[in-house]
C-alpha cells in the first residue's frame, strides 16, 4: 500500500520538465529575436552613417570644384557633376549639384551652395548640403 501512495504523489509532477523546458525554449527565443533585430538596426544605422559621411566629402569636393572653376572664370554659375567615387573596392556615382550665388550688391561675393547625394542611384542614399561664401577678385583690380 505504501508503494501506491508514493506513485500518486508523483503522478502530479509528471509533464513539469515539458512546461519548465517550454518556457526556456520561448524566453531563449524571445532574447534572440530582441537581440536579432537590435543588431540589424545598429547595422542599418552603421551604413546610414557610412554613406552620409561620404555624401559629406563628395559636398567638400563640390566647394573645392567650385572655388576652383570660380578662380578660373569670375562668370562661373555652377554645374550638376556626376562623380565616380570608390569605396570599399565598389565604384559609385554621386551626384553634385553646384550653384553659385551673387552676394548683395558687391559683385566680388559669391555664395558657392552644393547639394551631394550620395550614391546617385539606389534605394539607399545619403544627401549632404553645403554652402560657403567666397570672395573673388574682380579683374582690373
Amino acid at each position: 500500500m505504501i508503494h501506491a501512495t508514493s506513485q500518486r504523489r508523483r503522478a502530479p509532477r509528471r509533464g513539469y520538465a515539458l512546461v519548465f523546458v517550454i518556457l526556456c525554449a520561448t524566453l531563449f527565443t524571445l532574447i534572440s529575436g530582441t537581440l536579432l533585430n537590435f543588431v540589424v538596426q545598429y547595422r542599418r544605422q552603421c551604413r546610414y552613417e557610412m554613406l552620409r559621411t561620404q555624401a559629406g566629402w563628395c559636398a567638400e569636393a563640390g566647394l573645392e570644384r567650385a572655388w576652383f572653376q570660380l578662380s578660373r572664370d569670375p562668370g562661373y554659375g555652377g554645374e550638376v557633376w556626376v562623380a565616380e567615387v570608390e569605396a570599399r573596392a565598389n565604384v559609385r556615382t554621386a551626384r553634385i549639384e553646384i550653384t553659385v550665388v551673387d552676394v548683395g550688391e558687391r559683385s566680388e561675393k559669391r555664395q558657392l551652395n552644393v547639394r551631394a547625394r550620395y550614391p546617385s542611384e539606389g534605394p539607399d542614399f545619403a544627401v549632404r548640403n553645403k554652402s560657403m561664401e567666397v570672395q573673388i577678385p574682380i579683374s582690373g583690380e
